[in-house]
């Protein structure tokens, strides 16, 4: 049932009524997943541009601000870790914050 643009479903058990809304039609939300390297570069050189400062961050090279952190390859790479595997994804899928150290 439709009333205002709100679908209106009935709970059969309760016998409540809720209203929702379609979710719109947004460019670039659909299936296709980025790729860890896509959400990388998001999180560091494609943020630091949406911001005041994004020639000062965003990226490592001289004369440039960053915060470091070491991780422990150990805890990423345990209990096994295909040497196919991509180093990047390794990271970003396995590391954890404890065994990490800001620097």
């Amino acid at each position: 049932m439709y009333s205002c643009g709100l679908k209106h479903r009935q709970d059969a058990d309760r016998g409540e009524h809720t209203a929702f809304a379609d979710p719109p039609d947004v460019p670039g939300m659909d299936d296709i997943v980025p790729t860890a390297a896509q959400v990388f570069r998001m999180a560091t050189s494609g943020g630091a541009r949406t911001t005041a400062f994004g020639d000062t961050i965003g990226v490592i090279a001289e004369g440039k601000a960053a915060d470091m952190v070491a991780i422990d390859w150990r805890q990423v790479s345990y209990p096994y870790l295909d040497h196919d595997f991509p180093l990047l994804d390794a990271v970003l899928l396995r590391a954890k914050k404890i065994g990490a150290c800001a620097a």
